[in-house]
This record gives C-alpha cells, structure tokens and sequence, in this order.
C-alpha cells in the first residue's frame, strides 16, 4: 500500500522482504491496469523500515522516466 508520494519519490509498505537498499526498481505511480497511459519511472531504494506484523516500509528515489527502448514504428 501506496502511503506517501513526492514528486522525487515515493514510501509504501510490503510483506515482501526482497528489497534492498540501494536496488534498482521500476515504478508507476497512481498504477491503474486500465490506463495504457501509465508513466514507469526508475528509481532505487533508500530506506527500509521493519513495520509491525511482519511488513516492510521501503521508500523509493526517483531517478528519471523510464524508456522500454521500444519504438512502435510511427
């Protein structure tokens, strides 16, 4: 869950403990499955904070657009 988010970055929280700090991650904010439009930003962790009941606050940096490389041809 999504609890705070900047323009230069964003903090949420996990049961998954799979982040580490200083990882590469690639985000979309405001993430909705129906919105073709949606904008994938790079970012890497900063911090990490052992929550309660087992959950993880991991606060991510971002860094710039991110760009698939993929060129649709038009």
């Amino acid at each position: 869950m999504t609890l705070n988010v900047s323009r230069n970055g964003l903090y949420f929280t996990t049961t998954t403990g799979h982040y580490f700090p200083g990882m590469n991650v690639i985000v979309t904010p405001n993430f909705r499955p129906d919105d073709p439009m949606g904008q994938e930003y790079m970012g890497d962790v900063v911090r990490l904070e052992r929550l309660e009941d087992g959950k993880w606050g991991v606060a991510i940096r971002i860094l710039m657009l991110y760009s698939t490389g993929v060129d649709s041809g038009t």
